[in-house]
């Protein structure tokens, strides 16, 4: 098996920016985001690329007005897929804060700027980050330690990481990620042992991330009828997710493979 540490990054880090902006609140180029990710994605992880295909099928066409309504539905108003990657590592709690702290160090050392009206653990914004950072370590550590098992949650996903290539780790899964504490990416410390969404009054997330019970439930259809937006329509947002889900697992190659015919990342 290789080792971690000769693993290299195969896929352009463009997809995370793409990722980003397809995720974000939509715009009139998002069917052009879209077609251009699933193209930098190419043959390197198929079923990535039909999630995408299937979403701009979807959108195209569809009134952007429509669109935002749909985003805001699924986002904002849906708690099991909040587009905070804090919060679905630690939910409403201090240790969310410190991820968030130690989140703008990251971004401050590494030059990289984000609108001062979202915050730092923001799925579109994190994303961004990756699209940018140029150190594969750090970017390893996000991803393994973070994006993974928020991806885990909200599509309820295996997702494996950089480390089960190595033989010392194991795939993501949301029941798993419910189990156990996340980390502080980048060394940060925390206090004693908490679980995810736990502690600080907060509620633990419950329920099965999208197409699960969760998305039938009675709350939501609420939440959906209140916005205008039919039930189903909320699905659209599920495939972006699924198809960022399933190409975490292709990131990686061991470096011998990876130099032979792959492109400038």
């Amino acid at each position: 098996m290789p080792r971690m540490s000769n693993l290299v990054m195969v896929v352009p880090k463009r997809v995370f920016m793409l990722f980003g902006t397809i995720l974000d609140y939509p715009t009139r180029d998002l069917s052009a985001h879209i077609a251009e990710c699933a193209e930098v994605i190419g043959d390197r992880a198929p079923a990535s690329v039909a999630d995408l295909e299937s979403f701009r099928e979807e959108v195209e066409g569809a009134p952007l007005g429509y669109l935002e309504e749909v985003h805001t539905a699924f986002f904002d108003l849906n708690p099991v897929c909040r587009p905070y990657v804090g919060y679905h590592l630690f939910g409403e709690t201090y240790r969310r804060s410190m991820f968030m702290i130690r989140l703008k160090e990251i971004y401050a050392q590494n030059g990289f700027e984000f609108p001062k009206n979202d915050l730092p653990d923001r799925l579109s914004v994190f994303l961004s980050f990756l699209g940018t950072n140029d150190d594969n370590v750090l970017g390893r550590e996000l991803i393994d330690e973070a994006l993974a098992p928020t991806m885990a949650k909200m599509t309820g996903m295996e997702v494996p990481v950089s480390r089960v290539a190595s033989g010392r780790g194991r795939a993501r899964s949301a029941k798993k990620e419910k189990e156990e504490v996340g980390p502080v990416p980048g060394g940060a410390e925390a206090g004693g042992p908490e679980r995810p969404g736990t502690g600080g009054g907060s509620e633990e997330l419950q329920g099965h991330s999208h197409g699960g019970e969760v998305d039938d439930g009675v709350l939501l259809d609420a939440v959906h009828e209140s916005a205008g937006v039919a039930s189903g329509a909320s699905c659209l947002y599920v495939k972006p997710l699924r198809s960022l889900a399933r190409i975490i697992p292709a990131l990686w190659e061991p470096g011998r493979q990876a130099a032979a015919g792959r492109g400038e990342l």
